[in-house]
């Protein structure tokens, strides 16, 4: 059972860290005003919403910190009932 346990917590931890690449990955695309070609560049384009994409921004960064915070108590967790190593910013690496 607790084999079975430890699986599946492993799972979850898999899972909260690729949620938090995605969300990375989601403002990497937002912040990445590269040109599209020499004469333009993305954020100039008549459909840009200047006050949107940075409302968008804030609200996407929130998520970020929230699910980082969400990483770290599901890491932690998983540390405290399986046993693994503490790792820095745990209650005993402190």
């Amino acid at each position: 059972m607790a084999e079975n346990a430890m699986y599946n917590a492993e799972q979850m931890v898999r899972a909260k860290e690729a949620e938090l690449r995605q969300l990375k990955m989601e403002e990497n695309e937002m912040t990445d005003f590269y040109p599209e070609s020499e004469f333009s560049l993305r954020v100039t384009s008549k459909e840009f919403n200047d006050k949107q994409w940075f409302g968008d921004l804030c609200n996407l960064r929130v998520q970020i910190a929230n699910k980082e915070m969400e990483v770290e108590i599901i890491k932690n967790t998983f540390y405290e009932w399986f046993g693994e190593e503490e790792k820095e910013g745990t209650k005993e690496g402190k």
